[in-house]
């Protein structure tokens, strides 16, 4: 899992998620925006650039906590193998 936000001081929390997703350690990874940019528009953005979930701050840790086990709980129904194929690692549902 990994939490970025958006809005890091000289670089883009957008294009930073874009290059992590890239590289084969991350790819298959559960990309969590956090950000103080919570408009419709800047979800779609989100799930543009490699996110799996966006979180409006202040960060709803509960929420977050049940994002987490639901992607576990899918990814735990899935073979293990198919992990390793770029499409599998991001299918499902995406930004709430």
């Amino acid at each position: 899992v990994l939490l970025l936000d958006l809005g890091l001081p000289g670089f883009d929390g957008y294009e930073l998620a874009r290059l992590l997703r890239a590289e084969a350690p991350f790819s298959s990874a559960l990309f969590v925006a956090i950000s103080g940019y919570a408009q419709d528009g800047d979800r779609q953005r989100c799930l543009a650039a490699g996110f799996d979930e966006h979180f409006a701050k202040p960060l709803d840790l509960p929420r977050l906590i049940e994002a987490i086990r639901a992607e576990a709980d899918r990814r735990a129904a899935v073979p293990a193998s198919r992990f390793d194929e770029p499409e599998a690692a991001t299918a499902g549902p995406r930004l709430d």
